[in-house]
């Protein structure tokens, strides 16, 4: 008498991953303003729209940025891509920069 063989299960098709719309950690209040500036939740980089947001309100509260590691760091983003950012905001008018010492600094167009 033969033995019965029996075949393998055959494993699930994996389940297609659905991304989860950003949860909102906490916010910044402008200097004066009633502006609200909303930021994602620990360990999603800001958007470019979001650091730009940032980075003026950190203006109008002290009157100059941190440093772009700082930025990066608060951005979880790359000092590069900051100073890309920064850049690009400087040709559209939005911030200027100029040079004092080595290093530059940041103030509203």
């Amino acid at each position: 008498m033969k033995a019965a063989t029996v075949a393998p299960p055959t494993p699930a098709p994996p389940k297609p991953r659905i991304r989860q719309p950003r949860k909102v950690l906490g916010a910044t209040v402008a200097a004066e303003g009633t502006t609200v500036v909303a930021f994602p939740a620990r360990g999603q980089p800001l958007s470019k729209a979001e650091a730009l947001l940032l980075v003026q309100a950190e203006i109008a509260r002290r009157g100059s940025i941190p440093s772009q590691g700082a930025i990066a760091m608060r951005c979880r983003v790359h000092k590069a891509t900051v100073s890309r950012w920064l850049a690009s905001w400087e040709q559209a008018n939005l911030l200027s920069r100029a040079q004092a010492g080595r290093c530059k600094v940041v103030a509203t167009a």
